[in-house]
């Protein structure tokens, strides 16, 4: 049809009427089936059919079937907590926070990230069975977030990029990039009207909300540039990162946090180093009061007593973290330095991309006891998978040849338990493939050691297996369920 130019205040010739109304009538028909002409309904035999619409409309987006595939108790619950992370049942969801004045108006797209932070994000990163429930409106990072614009902008760019990570989207959101853009616009307007003033909190949020974005998109150089960039603004700051962290310590995590993440997917050393930080204040009045007795100063189980002196302050921070979980809650800032000061220190003992340590006992420890951590730091299996790949591939070779070397065949009945939380270790912070999964999935070779270790131990059921298991390691919140399904999975695959 060529393009024609239509003058209402002329009459319209009778072809013209029927090529506007032909072409209107082709976006309302769009995937209607019509039948033919008396035959509306159809007999087959003795029943009635009515001719169904089809799953998806040409030119249109598919439509979701009406009778889903069954999911299981666990699968179900992490979709649900996925769909109401974007889709949340109530339509004023973050309208609280009309209330605060902010160097931008709230939009509804803006409330919408702001309620996401404080329930799925904040959920995955403080997790209720270590933290008590967290405060981030009167913290310094809040105050900062809604009195800085530059900031602001960074913080609904990334809460934008969380969001699709959720659903396991790999695109990233329209509105994220361009809260990025206004964000450095604004930065460089700063920049340019005061040449000769120092780095402040915008310049640190821009830069690391930019390795961050970088992390999650599996761009290591360019999270690797980003950070050296941030150590330099850092160092030229007085007191370097210990003082960042002492006044904006919500700041101060994020870019450690950060550097360990990409110290995992790049397996280098730590940018900004690791540090040995103390215990938490009530966490050494908890330790003291716990049913089996633990002290920070306990021997280890056996073989654990047997690694070198590096690892093992490593080791008993995550033996005291694991016996803490659920029994009192610790604040948001002291469980990320916590865990954040772990992976840092059994990074730099030995980077993933590096030479190993001579001895398999160390070698195997460090691998099994960072993949516990990344367990700990990322719930979500395709996350994990993101960030741990490297790890994983390491940590599966290295258990093949610890499992089939002539130390542990001696030794196994001894170490029959090592073994046993090794390969669980394993199951659950392996890597899956490209495709989104909810549920963790055995490899064949791991559920013949995990069967042939229960007739060692002689265990039949998962009870008796997780009293083997809680000799080491073990947060029932995080690792009850996927360690169900990891002896389920075993067990059925030994019977078939």
């Amino acid at each position: 049809m060529e393009f024609l130019f239509i003058d209402n205040n002329t009459a319209t010739d009778r072809r013209s009427q029927r090529l506007i109304r032909s072409h209107g009538m082709k976006g309302k028909n769009a995937g209607k089936v019509i039948s033919a002409r008396g035959h509306r309904w159809r007999r087959f035999g003795d029943e009635k059919t009515k001719p169904t619409r089809p799953d998806s409309v040409a030119r249109g987006r598919p439509l979701l079937p009406k009778n889903p595939l069954p999911l299981a108790d666990g699968d179900r619950v992490r979709a649900m907590q996925a769909m109401q992370a974007v889709s949340p049942a109530d339509p004023f969801c973050g309208f609280e926070f009309s209330y605060f004045t902010t160097p931008v108006p709230i939009t509804a797209s803006s409330r919408q990230l702001f309620h996401d932070l404080h329930n799925a994000v904040s959920q995955e990163l403080y997790p209720r069975a270590f933290c008590r429930q967290s405060n981030e409106i009167g913290t310094r990072w809040f105050e900062t977030l809604m009195t800085n614009p530059c900031v602001y902008h960074c913080g609904l760019a990334i809460m934008g990029i969380h969001r699709f990570q959720l659903l396991g989207r790999r695109d990233e959101p329209i509105d994220a990039t361009r809260h990025l853009l206004q964000a450095m616009r604004l930065l460089r307007h700063d920049l340019d009207a005061v040449p000769n003033k120092t780095y402040e909190t915008s310049a640190i949020a821009v830069i690391i909300s930019l390795a961050i974005r970088a992390n999650l998109a599996g761009a290591v150089a360019e999270s690797r540039t980003h950070l050296h960039a941030l150590q330099r603004i850092v160092e030229l700051r007085p007191g370097g990162l210990a003082a960042l962290c002492a006044a904006v310590p919500e700041l101060g995590n994020k870019i450690r946090r950060t550097d360990a993440e990409l110290a995992l997917c790049a397996g280098m050393p730590t940018v900004f180093g690791s540090r040995h930080l103390p215990l938490p204040a009530p966490l050494f009045s908890s330790v003291s009061l716990l049913d089996d007795g633990w002290r920070r100063s306990a021997a280890l189980p056996c073989p654990l007593q047997d690694v070198c002196t590096e690892l093992q302050p490593a080791i008993r921070d995550i033996f005291v973290m694991c016996s803490y979980a659920g029994r009192s809650q610790l604040g948001t800032v002291q469980f990320q330095d916590l865990v954040i000061s772990i992976i840092q220190r059994l990074v730099d003992y030995a980077p993933l991309d590096g030479a190993r340590p001579p001895r398999p006992l160390d070698d195997i420890c460090q691998l099994s006891f960072l993949s516990f951590m990344t367990t700990v730091l990322h719930r979500e299996p395709r996350k994990r998978s993101s960030y741990a790949r490297l790890l994983s591939g390491l940590f599966r070779a290295r258990l093949e040849s610890f499992c089939l070397g002539t130390t542990f065949s001696n030794s196994v009945s001894s170490h029959a338990e090592l073994a046993l939380w090794l390969n669980f270790t394993y199951a659950m912070s392996a890597a899956c493939g490209s495709e989104p999964c909810w549920r963790v999935n055995v490899d064949l070779p791991t559920a013949g050691r995990i069967c042939a270790l229960s007739e060692v131990l002689a265990v039949s059921t998962w009870e008796d297996a997780v009293a083997h298991l809680r000799v080491f390691p073990w947060v029932e919140a995080f690792h009850g369920d996927t360690g169900g399904s990891i002896w389920a999975q075993a067990t059925c695959r030994l019977q078939s």
